[in-house]
């Protein structure tokens, strides 16, 4: 019994240690971040004032690509925003690309954007702000050697389940729920027809 106890004290103070090394490389990344905003800062005034009125996240296609185009055409904005989302951190992979992309895109715009812009859809397979998203993930120290493909695959969920995030699957299930209950009160009142006309007949 002693030995068990000992054991289990053993394996929960190494867990814990592991866990306090996480954390403890999280804060140092979390300064070295802050240091490269505040190097940004100084160095490219014009460039964070100019980032600054394009609120994010984007609320409409038009913006979206202004941002894209802003993001191929200035380097110095490009590094400002991966510093910027790379502060959003999660507990995974799926966790930090969510967070990063309700930051980015309004659900709204992801409803008509998916991975290769079919069924009349806006494409999200090859713009700049892609990368970006992939490279702000990354500076998560857990997710640090994420790979293209999973976090393409976490960009894809998201965009997939934009319709049922903020509210939306509550609201289709009401709707389902409403149109069930008018068609309930329609069949009783067929049947409640067809019984009055066998009334009248007799």
């Amino acid at each position: 019994m002693y030995s068990c106890s000992v054991h289990f004290v053993s394996a929960l103070l190494h867990n814990l240690l592991a866990k306090q090394e996480i954390i403890i490389e999280q804060q140092r990344n979390l300064i070295r971040m802050v240091q490269d905003l505040k190097t940004t800062s100084t160095r490219e005034n014009t460039v964070d004032c100019d980032l600054d009125q394009r609120h994010l996240p984007v609320q409409d296609i038009s913006s979206l690509m202004a941002l894209e185009n802003d993001l191929r055409s200035s380097p110095g904005k490009r590094k400002k925003l991966v510093l910027e989302l790379g502060l959003i951190v999660g507990a995974d992979i799926k966790d930090t690309g969510w967070r990063i992309l309700k930051q980015t895109i309004k659900n709204n715009l992801a409803k008509t954007v998916n991975w290769r812009g079919v069924n009349g859809k806006t494409s999200f397979q090859s713009p700049e702000l892609k990368s970006v998203v992939t490279e702000a993930v990354r500076r998560n120290p857990l997710c640090a050697n994420a790979t293209e493909l999973e976090v393409e695959r976490v960009i894809r969920r998201w965009f997939l389940l934009a319709g049922d995030l903020e509210g939306g699957r509550k609201r289709r299930k009401l709707i389902t729920e409403d149109m069930q209950d008018n068609t309930s009160v329609k069949t009783c009142n067929g049947h409640y027809n067809t019984s009055l006309e066998s009334v009248s007949r007799q």
